[in-house]
């Protein structure tokens, strides 16, 4: 039912369930902002609601939590409302009411519960619609003849919304004799009644929710004015057509109107970039199916956003590591330039060699920001590489590069090769008296770069856990790790890095890429 649907966006509404809770808590001025919040969000819902006359809320103690036309109504009829509520399964009641000045309307009562713990009540809902309105909308046009009669009750035989009737609504009931016949069936049928000694043709149509009739009274009298045999029958198959065009109207102002707003309303707010928001219907027809369907792609949207996002962030910090050592360039250059004059004086040739390869590779690195290189540029990257670490461990390691023809001008990405050969010399000469040799091997093999980096050091156990911890030591921050997520996210799943060893053969890491060169 449509406002049925309304009052279960109100009431699980995060502002109303957050506002209830905080309300004794918040300060003049927040209130009147966050009542202005919540008065927009009402609005929002309620825009093509021209029946409804006002939205109630309040704290479980009876003070006004929100009031949207701040009408006045009597508190042991609200107080009834509630009871009656809280008594039925569907923690709802519908019944008539009258405000102080006289505004007849039908209301709706609903508790608030906890959506975190739903024994506790935070306060009660209280929606009403506005019955003269209501009444000329959806059966005022109709006429049945001179002294007819239409109008709703509701399971107790009460009148709650009436036209042109003689009941007066939220007092009188019909007679029981009249109400058994009409409950008994909740099928539309047709059946003669005496009501205060006259007799008339009821019609009688069920509306489920909220469990109410419709009913048409036509006097005998006005039919008898008439050809009565040929009439009578013209008269019921029209009072049936009444009843269930009314109930078909019934049906589609209360459970399919209200949908389509919510889905207009959720695509305004998903256009927005509200992904929290969630299309909450759970009938079984088209509606129902087609907001399933809806909140599974606005659900994968959101989650692709997401990976986005940190695809993105993976790539920002990436890209930060490899400008860590940006600092004061021509400093450390002119300070690297005179460490090597001091050593040629010295005639240290080692180290004289070693600070010549840093300056070269550090000004590769910090001066030449391009994130792709040339293998030839790659390959003298990593033989200054090489250079610098035979300060430290002097020839108890060689380094030889093979390049296939052709390929010298093909581009790679930028400082990819050195994390490995640096895994090569600190791990494969550790406690090993012997010679590490490390070739690098670069062809083209299945229309793909090949890069093999050998070498015959100690090698490891890749089934123990300290091959998980080969990566924390590293030179220069940029693990093996971290150059196969470079290589994946700049050129796809398919390519990367695979590493096999085995202890005491040495270990071989091969690097896939794709074959690529840029246009000069």
């Amino acid at each position: 039912m449509q406002y049925e649907s309304l009052s279960e966006d109100i009431i699980i509404n995060d502002e109303v369930q957050e506002g209830l809770k905080e309300f004794d808590d918040m300060s003049d001025l927040y209130k009147s902002s966050f009542l202005g919040e919540l008065s927009n969000i009402v609005v929002s819902e309620i825009y093509n609601l021209k029946d409804l006359n006002n939205i109630h809320i309040r704290l479980p103690d009876g003070r006004t939590f929100y009031d949207l036309r701040y009408e006045n109504y009597d508190e042991s009829k609200i107080a009834h409302i509630m009871n009656e509520a809280e008594e039925s399964s569907k923690n709802q009641y519908w019944t008539y009411i009258e405000t102080r000045r006289g505004m007849q309307g039908i209301i709706l009562g609903r508790w608030i519960k906890d959506k975190e713990n739903i024994d506790e009540n935070l306060g009660y809902l209280l929606i009403v619609i506005d019955e003269p309105v209501f009444a000329k909308k959806v059966y005022g046009n109709i006429n049945l003849g001179g002294g007819s009669q239409l109008f709703i009750t509701d399971e107790d035989g009460l009148v709650v919304s009436d036209w042109n009737s003689k009941y007066q609504k939220g007092t009188d009931s019909l007679h029981v004799d009249l109400i058994s016949k009409i409950t008994n069936n909740r099928t539309s049928k047709t059946f003669e009644a005496t009501l205060n000694q006259e007799k008339y043709l009821v019609s009688s149509a069920h509306i489920r929710t909220p469990d109410w009739y419709f009913l048409g009274l036509i006097p005998f009298e006005y039919i008898n004015s008439e050809s009565r045999d040929v009439f009578q029958g013209v008269l019921i198959f029209i009072l049936m057509t009444i009843a269930i065009s009314v109930s078909i109207s019934l049906l589609i102002f209360f459970s399919i109107i209200k949908p389509m707003q919510q889905l207009v309303l959720f695509a305004e707010r998903v256009s927005i970039g509200d992904f929290k928001a969630e299309l909450s219907d759970n009938s079984e027809d088209e509606m129902g199916k087609l907001s399933v369907s809806i909140n599974r792609m606005v659900s994968q949207l959101k989650n692709l956003i997401i990976k986005t996002e940190e695809d993105q962030k993976i790539k920002r910090q990436t890209e930060l590591k490899m400008l860590q050592a940006q600092i004061n360039p021509h400093f450390l250059f002119n300070t690297l330039n005179s460490f090597k004059w001091v050593a040629m004086l010295s005639r240290n040739k080692t180290l004289q060699n070693g600070l010549e390869a840093l300056s070269v590779l550090l000004r590769n690195t910090i001066i030449h920001k391009d994130n792709l290189l040339t293998i030839q540029e790659e390959v003298e990257n990593l033989y200054h590489y090489g250079t610098i670490q035979k300060v430290r461990y002097g020839d108890s390691f060689s380094l030889n590069v093979d390049i296939e023809k052709g390929l010298e001008h093909y581009h790679i990405l930028k400082f990819i090769l050195q994390p490995i050969v640096e895994n090569s010399i600190i791990h494969g000469t550790e406690e090993d008296i012997n010679k590490t040799e490390i070739l690098v091997n670069i062809n083209i093999k299945n229309e793909k770069l090949h890069i093999v980096i050998n070498d015959n050091g100690k090698g490891f156990d890749m089934n123990t856990i300290e091959t998980q911890k080969r990566d924390s030591n590293k030179l220069s921050g940029i693990g093996i790790d971290n150059v196969n997520e470079r290589i994946k996210m700049n050129y796809g799943t398919e390519y990367g890095l695979t590493v096999h060893s085995e202890l005491g053969k040495g270990t071989t890491t091969t690097i896939v890429l794709p074959i690529f060169r840029l246009k000069e």
